[in-house]
């Protein structure tokens, strides 16, 4: 990222439809495959910050917590 390789990716055109994603905790990040397919996303978290179990249940010793914020940067700059 800070070199520049991995970039935000816009989806091209909207497709019209909505998707709501429960939790924002999984791997494979769901909202960020489905934005970019061009669906409107609307995330519903339980917890004051996104991120789930990368955030709260990952220690910081082996989850840097600024490397989980820039990555959610990035998706809402795909927006």
């Amino acid at each position: 990222m800070d070199e520049g390789w991995i970039q935000p990716e816009p989806p091209e055109q909207n497709t019209g439809r909505s998707v709501a994603v429960v939790g924002s905790a999984r791997r494979d990040w769901p909202r960020q495959q489905l934005r970019r397919a061009g669906h409107s996303v609307t995330v519903y978290e339980k917890s004051d910050r996104i991120g789930g179990l990368m955030r709260y249940g990952i220690p910081n010793f082996k989850l840097e917590k600024h490397l989980l914020d820039r990555r959610i940067e990035q998706m809402r700059a795909e927006e």
